[in-house]
């Protein structure tokens, strides 16, 4: 907005017409209308959003508390629902291994989008290691591996559905959304590193430890 004296107030972000007239008097005839482009552009906004704390499957729900510059809601999200869920800021613990946490906010007509900020949430067992899948019904071989991997269900009431493969950081790297049982899985794009596996099947959802050499 703009006051008869000049005074030009801020009210939102985008563009607008100025117009500057003087309609002259007994003296003076009116002067020509001059006009210019105001641009106001939209605010900034930075998220803080610091490194999470490591857990174990029996903690109770958390807030996350990430901050951001301008009064704007957060929202968050969880790559590893098997893992953490969220509702809001809350953060429930569903299962063991690592799920990236990511902070968001896409702006609003004042403000421009932030810079997603992501943090990694460890979940260990509560004996402080990942559970041993060995002598379960799925059997994941060989392990240490190079270039395949098989899984192989032993209970004939269990069937293999997908697996994820999570990277050091949390990252899902590779994604099987149909694996058979006994059937090589094609892993050989994998750099060397540990990993977790995340398997699903019609009855559960569990992890084990990769090696890939």
């Amino acid at each position: 907005t703009v006051t008869p004296s000049g005074r030009v107030t801020i009210v939102a972000a985008g563009t607008t017409e100025i117009t500057a007239k003087q309609a002259g008097n007994s003296n003076y005839k009116s002067a020509a209308a001059v006009k210019a482009i105001l641009t106001v552009k939209k605010k900034s906004q930075v998220i803080d959003f610091k490194p999470l704390d490591k857990k174990v499957n029996t903690d109770n729900a958390f807030e996350l508390t990430g901050t951001i510059n301008s009064n704007l809601a957060i929202n968050y999200s969880s790559s590893n629902e098997a893992v953490a869920t969220l509702q809001g800021t809350l953060v429930t613990i569903v299962g063991v291994g690592t799920s990236v946490i990511s902070a968001s906010q896409v702006g609003d007509n004042n403000h421009e989008a932030a810079v997603s900020v992501s943090q990694v949430l460890t979940v260990k067992s509560v004996t402080g290691i990942l559970p041993d899948l060995s002598t379960s019904a799925i059997k994941m071989y060989p392990n240490p591996a190079r270039q395949h991997l098989i899984l192989e269900v032993t209970d004939s009431n269990e069937i293999l559905e997908k697996i994820h493969i999570i990277n050091s950081l949390g990252i899902t790297v590779r994604e099987f959304e149909q694996v058979t049982s006994g059937k090589p899985i094609d892993i050989s794009q994998l750099p060397k590193g540990i990993y977790a596996v995340q398997i699903w099947t019609n009855q559960r959802t569990m992890t084990k430890k990769l090696v890939v050499e």
